[in-house]
């Protein structure tokens, strides 16, 4: 497996570098790799690419924002299903107690 760490390039950019592990990657690792193709997107296509981490479902969110006016064009997963999945985790917790 493969995580990205940051480097910076002498102009000051964010370059996104691989770098190999054990196959653990720990959840802070997840957060900065996201951050950092992130920041790498929006300098590479000098375009408004939004990268986020949901905590709540547990999953990573893209979403293409309109440079002009700053409304979302596209999202990965959809609105839809991702207010789906968080309403779906909701309604598994009223179900089951999580508690042992």
């Amino acid at each position: 497996m493969t995580e990205t760490v940051a480097a910076t390039t002498a102009a000051g950019h964010v370059q996104p570098q691989p770098v190999a592990t054990g196959g653990n990657v720990k959840e802070d690792q997840v957060h900065q790799a996201v951050q950092t193709m992130g920041k790498y997107l929006q300098q590479m296509n000098e375009s408004q690419v939004q990268i986020n981490y949901d905590e709540e479902i547990d999953r990573v969110i893209v979403k293409y924002v309109s440079p002009t006016n700053g409304e979302v064009i596209n999202q990965i997963p959809s609105k839809d299903f991702v207010d789906f999945e968080k309403e779906f985790v909701k309604t598994i917790g009223l179900l089951f107690d999580k508690s042992v």
